[in-house]
Protein backbone atom coordinates (compact mmCIF):
# COMPACT_ATOMS: atom_id res chain seq x y z
CA UNK A 1 0.00 0.00 0.00
CA UNK A 2 2.81 2.41 0.86
CA UNK A 3 4.49 1.57 -2.44
CA UNK A 4 1.34 2.43 -4.40
CA UNK A 5 1.04 5.78 -2.60
CA UNK A 6 4.67 6.62 -3.33
CA UNK A 7 4.18 5.63 -6.97
CA UNK A 8 1.02 7.75 -7.21
CA UNK A 9 2.73 10.77 -5.63
CA UNK A 10 5.73 10.40 -7.97
CA UNK A 11 3.43 10.08 -11.01
CA UNK A 12 1.48 13.22 -10.09
CA UNK A 13 4.70 15.16 -9.42
CA UNK A 14 6.12 14.04 -12.77
CA UNK A 15 2.96 15.06 -14.65
CA UNK A 16 2.84 18.45 -12.95
CA UNK A 17 6.55 18.99 -13.70
CA UNK A 18 6.07 17.97 -17.34
CA UNK A 19 3.14 20.37 -17.68
CA UNK A 20 5.14 23.22 -16.18
CA UNK A 21 8.08 22.42 -18.48
CA UNK A 22 5.83 22.55 -21.52
CA UNK A 23 4.12 25.76 -20.38
CA UNK A 24 7.37 27.70 -20.07
CA UNK A 25 8.62 27.09 -23.63
CA UNK A 26 9.43 30.38 -25.38
CA UNK A 27 9.05 31.50 -28.97
CA UNK A 28 10.15 34.62 -30.79
CA UNK A 29 10.74 36.02 -34.27
CA UNK A 30 13.83 37.91 -35.43
CA UNK A 31 14.40 39.66 -38.74
CA UNK A 32 17.87 39.83 -40.26
CA UNK A 33 19.43 42.66 -42.24
CA UNK A 34 18.82 40.76 -45.51
CA UNK A 35 15.04 40.54 -44.67
CA UNK A 36 15.21 36.87 -43.63
CA UNK A 37 12.71 36.16 -40.87
CA UNK A 38 13.67 33.53 -38.32
CA UNK A 39 10.99 31.98 -36.12
CA UNK A 40 12.51 30.42 -33.01
CA UNK A 41 10.67 28.00 -30.74
CA UNK A 42 12.00 26.14 -27.74
CA UNK A 43 11.53 22.39 -27.94
CA UNK A 44 13.23 21.80 -24.61
CA UNK A 45 13.12 24.66 -22.09
CA UNK A 46 15.99 23.49 -19.85
CA UNK A 47 19.39 25.02 -20.58
CA UNK A 48 22.46 23.18 -19.34
CA UNK A 49 24.57 26.21 -20.35
CA UNK A 50 22.38 28.88 -18.73
CA UNK A 51 21.31 30.31 -22.08
CA UNK A 52 18.06 32.30 -22.29
CA UNK A 53 16.58 29.52 -24.48
CA UNK A 54 16.75 25.77 -23.92
CA UNK A 55 19.19 23.17 -25.20
CA UNK A 56 17.02 22.30 -28.21
CA UNK A 57 15.24 24.84 -30.40
CA UNK A 58 13.35 24.70 -33.67
CA UNK A 59 14.11 27.36 -36.26
CA UNK A 60 12.00 28.21 -39.31
CA UNK A 61 13.74 30.28 -42.00
CA UNK A 62 11.61 32.40 -44.34
CA UNK A 63 14.02 32.46 -47.29
CA UNK A 64 14.23 28.76 -48.16
CA UNK A 65 14.03 27.80 -51.83
CA UNK A 66 10.88 26.02 -53.09
CA UNK A 67 10.75 22.37 -52.09
CA UNK A 68 12.57 22.84 -48.78
CA UNK A 69 10.68 23.08 -45.50
CA UNK A 70 12.96 25.64 -43.88
CA UNK A 71 12.47 24.01 -40.46
CA UNK A 72 15.55 22.91 -38.54
CA UNK A 73 16.33 21.66 -35.05
CA UNK A 74 19.37 23.26 -33.45
CA UNK A 75 21.23 22.07 -30.37
CA UNK A 76 22.90 24.37 -27.88
CA UNK A 77 26.68 24.59 -28.21
CA UNK A 78 29.19 25.95 -25.77
CA UNK A 79 30.57 29.43 -26.27
CA UNK A 80 32.49 31.89 -24.18
CA UNK A 81 31.70 35.24 -25.76
CA UNK A 82 28.01 35.01 -26.65
CA UNK A 83 24.80 34.88 -24.63
CA UNK A 84 23.81 31.72 -26.47
CA UNK A 85 24.73 29.61 -29.48
CA UNK A 86 22.67 26.93 -31.21
CA UNK A 87 24.04 24.91 -34.10
CA UNK A 88 22.53 22.94 -37.00
CA UNK A 89 24.71 20.40 -38.78
CA UNK A 90 23.56 17.87 -41.28
CA UNK A 91 21.14 17.25 -44.06
CA UNK A 92 18.84 18.61 -45.25
CA UNK A 93 20.16 22.09 -45.76
CA UNK A 94 23.35 23.99 -45.00
CA UNK A 95 25.16 24.00 -41.67
CA UNK A 96 24.47 27.18 -39.72
CA UNK A 97 24.32 28.63 -36.25
CA UNK A 98 22.17 31.12 -34.42
CA UNK A 99 23.96 33.29 -31.87
CA UNK A 100 22.70 35.70 -29.25
CA UNK A 101 25.15 38.50 -28.49
CA UNK A 102 25.73 38.71 -24.73
CA UNK A 103 22.83 40.31 -22.92
CA UNK A 104 21.91 42.55 -25.84
CA UNK A 105 18.97 41.79 -28.13
CA UNK A 106 21.21 41.34 -31.19
CA UNK A 107 21.09 37.91 -32.86
CA UNK A 108 23.36 36.58 -35.60
CA UNK A 109 22.48 34.01 -38.25
CA UNK A 110 25.74 32.49 -39.50
CA UNK A 111 25.89 30.06 -42.42
CA UNK A 112 29.16 28.17 -42.91
CA UNK A 113 31.53 30.12 -45.13
CA UNK A 114 29.44 33.32 -45.14
CA UNK A 115 29.48 36.55 -43.19
CA UNK A 116 26.96 36.41 -40.28
CA UNK A 117 23.69 38.29 -40.71
CA UNK A 118 22.70 40.70 -37.94
CA UNK A 119 19.12 40.18 -36.73
CA UNK A 120 16.75 42.00 -34.35
CA UNK A 121 13.76 40.67 -32.46
CA UNK A 122 10.40 41.75 -33.89
CA UNK A 123 8.04 39.57 -31.77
Amino acid sequence: MATSRITAIFSVAFLVGASAQHATAKSLVVQCNDSTKVQIRELYAESSMRYPLGDLIEVRLSNEPPGKSGVYRLAAASTGSFGGRWVYTGPPGPNFSLLLSGKSPVWYLAFDGQKPLSCARIR
